[in-house]
């Protein structure tokens, strides 16, 4: 098989590391079918696969991921958001149960409130470690002081509360929805409209620097605003939304932006739509932007597949994301992105630092998580499934990584005929440690491997960086139909059987257009009606190979009651052959044609097929003109007689007289449709005298036959 490149899956290089590939060859006896290789190393493609406890690296590198502990567990379907005391203890508020939980730094949960409203959306915590919860469809804001009490604090007359921020001055500001307004609530619970967006909801806010920063749903704007009410507009992003924002010092704002089908009619909750809001409703990708103090704005990230929730900024050039892509957390830094983790709930709604930890919520099964600060003790990867376009077999499966004292890899591999992986794939083959090695899976087109990392010494974490398989496509043999013997008589000409001829145009007189076809090639005309030329036969056929394999044919023949095929030529290149039947005897015949992918193929391994045709006659006998002879009748003469062939109709009858041009007749019953036909040609007006009379016949086959009598008048 010929491949014009090597096949591969590009994922990116591992930084500040010194790596090499090693090019392993199929096991087994060699041959000279080239080898490809599936070649991963981009982070791209490492976290196209499926991570379990492993984290993806700037640039490509796997490594352990933080150690995931469950904080929380509830029956709940999401938990929206988070809070922190700055004691230790996590707030999580859920839906839709409406209720708060808590857990301090022991682990120890329980319910501090229940039945709010159906959802609580936001949380916040003041100086005095008493909770604040904004709940929908209700829009109330709750206070549970620390001794579990609770009470209505605050009611905005709206339908939802998407956020609560503190100032410094332990004022709360609250964001909500249908109006879009902000609300500012004194300690005491006495509150007003702040400011009023002009948007549908305010979904996020922050308060830094001395301002109040928010993020709108309804055009996607990003707003600034000043202690005295006071509002200017940072960014307006292309997106429909601004699902959360993070401040950075000096003044840096990053939005998380998210946009939706045309037509939608509000905000989601997770991944189902807001109580009373149109159900149709979908995300429909999302950006990161980066808004700098004097307002100059980039867009840092851009997904067509993954839905930002939630941002929480790590450091000064890294930021994480909370998603809904398979429950990921992803980092951007430096431009390039990585995977910190991902989790089986399908969202990451929220995430925090609390107590040195990062500490996140899901939807889709309501938990909350701790990463860190230790690294998993074992993680996977399951790789993208990879098309080789046809049935393959496996060769060496390397690697390139750094493995700490006590630390291991191990990899395994799983093939199938199905674009995605289920059932109906083999089993994971058995585990291979060593570089090189080949994994003992069935061929098939598809494939995955899986690598699993396990730690060393100190939770010391080994470094992935690149992965190579060894494949070649298995030979599949050829194809060959559709063989067809030409009639004999009929050349092959370029283009095929149904050449056409020239077409020609004319205007004539009076500006009328015809258009009729011309032969102007002599030659060829000559050839069709050449004696030679009648006894060659052309076979054409159809043939293709599913690797791309150059074939080679043999053509044999026999006669129908024959039972031995006998070889004309064994090593014919095209799909067509013409061979001479002068020396055949007239009967019928079959013809046989094999295909072999010999010519790319060792001979133990090349594969053929073959194709027989239909019955195809041989006529090489020139039909008989018999029993010619004349009789006078008024005014001329008739000549009668008999035409006899052997093998096919007679079907053209021509005379010519003394020599003259050859002029057409027929037989006696009308028809010249068969191996045996009289006929009778009456010439009248002839002079007197003695004449020739020449009788040529044409059978099916294009043999001439011809005899002549003298008539004496």
């Amino acid at each position: 098989m010929r491949r014009d490149s090597v096949t591969r899956a590009r994922v990116a290089s591992v930084c500040g590391l010194t790596v090499f590939l090693l090019w392993t060859g199929l096991a087994g006896k060699g041959h000279c079918r080239e080898t490809s290789f599936w070649l991963t190393e981009s982070d791209a493609d490492f976290r196209g696969g499926t991570p379990e406890h492993v984290s993806v690296n700037r640039p490509g590198v796997v490594v352990l991921a933080p150690e995931l502990d469950t904080l929380l567990s509830s029956e709940d379907d999401y938990f929206w958001c988070l809070a922190d005391d700055g004691r230790g203890t996590v707030y999580a508020g859920s839906g839709d149960a409406g209720r708060v939980y808590s857990v301090d730094e022991r682990g120890k949960s329980e319910v501090v409130a229940d039945s709010l409203d159906l959802e609580v959306l936001s949380l916040a915590v003041d100086a005095g470690g008493a909770v604040y919860a904004g709940t929908a469809p209700g829009g109330l804001i709750w206070k549970i002081a620390p001794g579990g009490k609770r009470s209505v604090f605050f009611e905005t007359g709206e339908t939802y509360v998407w956020c609560l921020v503190f100032d410094d001055d332990g004022n709360l500001y609250a964001g909500t929805g249908d109006k879009g307004n902000i609300y500012k609530i004194s300690p005491d619970g006495k509150g007003e409209v702040f400011y009023q967006t002009g948007e549908r909801h305010v979904m996020c806010a922050r308060h830094a620097d001395g301002r109040l920063v928010v993020g709108t749903e309804g055009t996607g704007l990003v707003f600034a605003v000043n202690p005295q009410g006071k509002g200017r507009v940072l960014y307006d992003c292309d997106e429909q939304e601004v699902r959360d924002l993070a401040c950075a010092d000096g003044g840096v704002v990053y939005a998380a932006a998210v946009a939706r089908t045309k037509g939608m009619a509000g905000p989601e909750l997770g991944g189902a739509p807001a109580s009373g809001r149109d159900h149709g409703e979908q995300m429909s990708g999302s950006s990161l932007y980066r808004i700098a103090a004097d307002g100059t704005t980039s867009r840092l990230w851009a997904s067509s597949r993954s839905t930002i929730y939630c941002v929480w900024p790590v450091s000064a050039d890294s930021i994480l994301l909370g998603t809904g892509d398979e429950g990921r957390i992803l980092c951007l830094g430096s431009g390039r992105l990585g995977l910190v983790d991902a989790v089986e709930q399908s969202q990451v709604l929220d995430l925090m630092e609390s107590s040195g930890r990062l500490v996140f919520s899901t939807g889709n099964e309501a938990r909350v998580f701790s990463s860190g600060p230790g690294t998993s003790r074992s993680g996977t990867l399951v790789s993208r499934a990879f098309d080789t376009n046809g049935v393959s077999r496996w060769g060496g499966l390397s690697w390139e990584a750094e493995v700490p004292r006590g630390a291991s890899v191990t990899f395994q591999l799983r093939t199938g005929n199905s674009e995605t992986p289920n059932r109906t794939w083999s089993d994971w083959s058995e585990g291979v440690r060593e570089n090189g090695a080949v994994p003992q899976s069935p061929p098939a087109r598809f494939v995955q491997w899986k690598a699993t990392l396990g730690s060393g010494a100190g939770g010391s974490s080994p470094s992935l960086t690149k992965v190579t398989l060894a494949f070649a496509e298995r030979n599949l043999p050829p194809t060959v139909d559709g063989l067809k013997v030409l009639p004999q008589g009929m050349p092959f000409v370029s283009g095929g059987i149904e050449k056409m001829p020239e077409r020609v145009s004319q205007t004539l007189p009076g500006g009328i257009k015809v258009e009729y076809s011309a032969v102007r090639d002599a030659t060829a005309r000559a050839v069709e009606g050449a004696a030679w030329a009648r006894t060659v036969r052309t076979a054409v056929w159809e043939a293709a190979d599913p690797n791309g394999d150059n074939q080679k044919f043999a053509v044999y023949y026999k006669r129908l009651e024959e039972t031995r095929w006998k070889p004309i030529e064994e090593d014919v290149r095209e799909t067509l052959f013409a061979w001479n039947t002068s020396a055949w005897p007239d009967g019928s015949y079959c013809l046989r044609v094999v295909a072999t992918d010999l010519p790319d193929n060792l001979p133990e391994e090349a594969l053929s097929a073959e194709t027989v045709s239909l019955p195809f006659d041989v006529d090489n006998t020139a039909p008989v003109v018999s029993r010619l002879a004349s009789t006078r009748v008024t005014g001329g003469a008739a000549v009668t007689g008999t035409l006899s062939d052997s093998m096919s109709p007679v079907t053209e009858l021509h005379y010519s007289l003394d020599g003259g041009d050859w002029m057409p007749a027929q037989a006696s019953d009308g028809l010249l449709d068969s191996r045996t036909e009289d006929f009778s040609i009456l010439l009248s007006s002839l002079e007197a005298g003695e004449h020739t009379v020449g009788v040529r016949a044409i059978d099916g086959a294009g043999n001439v036959g011809s005899g002549s009598v003298l008539i004496r008048r």
